[in-house]
């Protein structure tokens, strides 16, 4: 893991490590060997970013997932938050993208923008799943789904509908 990683990239470096572990069988041995391996897939520099900057020490009583989110705050004070809910609000389906392309870009673009801040996790969970609905609706080229999305009733409307909505409208035209 570098040192200027983006937050996209390092959360796939977390997912990634995870699995390396669960893989590795590393996922039941102790949290020092947890932690000695997440440091072992770490840059030099991002290593003493961790020691220096973010202040934890190879000696340290925290666990692997603990330290993960250190470093996921650390590189998130690095950016401007309003930057990421701009691009979010402002993300439309792009010219030739696939729905699918522009579901993963909203996603991922909804993960970084810490949208519904400040809500217990399952009120964030549903808060964000709405926004990226809307997002969908709003920003998707094809006017036929965009008009099948907005007929889906208030109480239905939920990421999971629009998604299959959506999917199914790809099954009839090109550019949905």
């Amino acid at each position: 893991m570098e040192s200027g990683i983006s937050l996209k990239d390092f959360e796939i470096c977390r997912r990634k490590f995870s699995d390396y572990l669960v893989l590795t069988g590393l996922n039941e041995a102790s949290r020092l060997t947890e932690t000695a391996t997440l440091r072992g897939f770490l840059s030099s520099d991002m290593y003493d970013k961790l020691r220096i900057s973010i202040g934890v020490e190879d000696d340290t009583d925290m666990d692997f997932e603990q330290i993960l989110e250190l470093i996921r705050k650390f590189i998130r004070s690095k950016r401007n938050i309003a930057l990421d809910r701009v691009l979010f609000e402002q993300r439309k389906q792009l010219e030739g993208e696939d729905f699918e392309s522009f579901l993963v870009a909203i996603k991922q673009i909804a993960e970084n923008a810490d949208l519904c801040e400040g809500h217990c996790q399952e009120c964030t969970k549903i808060c964000t799943g709405l926004r990226i609905a809307t997002k969908i609706v709003s920003g998707i080229k094809n006017t036929e789904t965009r008009t099948k999305c907005l007929a889906v009733k208030a109480e239905e409307f939920k990421l999971g509908k629009v998604v299959d909505v959506c999917r199914t409208c790809l099954l009839y035209t090109s550019d949905a």
